[in-house]
């Protein structure tokens, strides 16, 4: 369930950052993935006196998140999309559309400190965290991979500092049992899409956009995280091990472990609340063809879609054959 409460840190005002009066105001938009494309036609359909003058992204069809052929689609149908070569093609073609105000969703490459102060109101970022907790790479993912039950999204101004900025707005998302890093992405993504029409609605107020400075005393900072850091641990606890599969899963390339030496991901289990006792690893039963892995608390984690290496395609794990004694592999040595 979506909690739409605002969460505001004790108010401090930023009056030194610039607001436009008595004329339209030009918005830009800087992003790719879906997301991109989604805060992209919520700002086209924003009323008021906004007008969106650019949609910057780059070709990233090497990333399988992309969007890229909806981006050109948006072109095609009117949005005045640039999609670069290049990451610094792109801000440049941004800054030459004179923006006064900049969302920035699903860009995940470095904006140079000179150029957040070339524009009058700013950048203004979409972070998949409630700030100042996960600040850094990947929050979703390592907020579940911590198990956390709650996560948000938190629209703030860019600084030279790794996600340090003012918040606007703060909106959290309980995280469901059968949810994954997929499902509540586009949670979170539908989220920060229906803040855009209010954003851009205090932007062209009087007053402007009013930012609230984050603590630091509760600041927490992700890692950069690589598909080889999805290797499973099948001696933690069922729980645990549940949580860093799921935040793994699809649009990432997925938490795995190995069979008969060879890789095999796994995109979807569920926990086993009985206790159960083995080699943590080791098959245990096999319950309407899924195999129940043992973990290292005495429970264990059923097996439900699997995709062995070298196979394009993914496969219930019922329609693998499975031995009681087959044992996978338990990860980091």
């Amino acid at each position: 369930m979506i909690c739409f409460g605002v969460l505001r840190y004790p108010p401090k005002r930023f009056a030194d950052w610039g607001r436009v009066t008595n004329r339209v105001l030009r918005v830009a938009v800087l992003g790719s993935k879906q997301i991109g494309v989604d805060v992209a036609k919520a700002a086209a359909r924003a009323q008021g006196d906004t007008s969106l003058v650019c949609v910057a992204s780059r070709d990233d069809r090497s990333d399988p998140r992309n969007n890229y052929s909806d981006f050109l689609r948006q072109r095609a149908e009117g949005l005045p999309v640039v999609v670069a070569a290049t990451s610094g093609e792109a801000l440049d073609r941004l800054v030459g559309s004179q923006p006064d105000l900049v969302l920035v969703a699903g860009w995940h490459h470095l904006i140079p400190s000179s150029l957040l102060c070339q524009v009058a109101m700013g950048f203004v970022g979409f972070h998949y965290s409630l700030l100042p907790e996960y600040r850094g790479s990947a929050p979703l993912v390592w907020a579940l991979i911590n198990g956390e039950s709650r996560v948000g999204v938190t629209v703030f101004r860019l600084t030279e500092g790794m996600d340090e900025g003012p918040i606007w707005r703060q909106r959290a998302l309980h995280v469901q049992d059968r949810d994954s890093v997929g499902t509540i992405s586009r949670k979170l993504g539908d989220v920060a899409v229906g803040m855009v029409p209010e954003l851009l609605s205090e932007a062209v107020s009087p007053e402007g956009i009013r930012w609230v400075a984050q603590p630091e005393i509760t600041a927490s900072y992700g890692g950069i995280r690589t598909p080889e850091d999805g290797v499973i641990d099948w001696t933690r606890p069922a729980a645990t091990v549940a949580n860093f599969i799921r935040a793994q899963s699809d649009p990432y390339p997925g938490a795995f472990t190995t069979l008969d030496g060879l890789r095999m991901t796994i995109w979807e289990c569920r926990r086993v609340d009985m206790p159960v006792y083995g080699v943590p690893g080791q098959v245990l039963l096999v319950l309407g063809g899924n195999p129940i892995i043992a973990c290292g608390d005495s429970r264990g984690i059923e097996l439900l879609v699997v995709q062995r290496a070298g196979d394009c395609e993914r496969h219930a794990a019922s329609d693998v054959c499975w031995s009681l004694r087959t044992r996978l592999g338990t990860g980091p040595s």
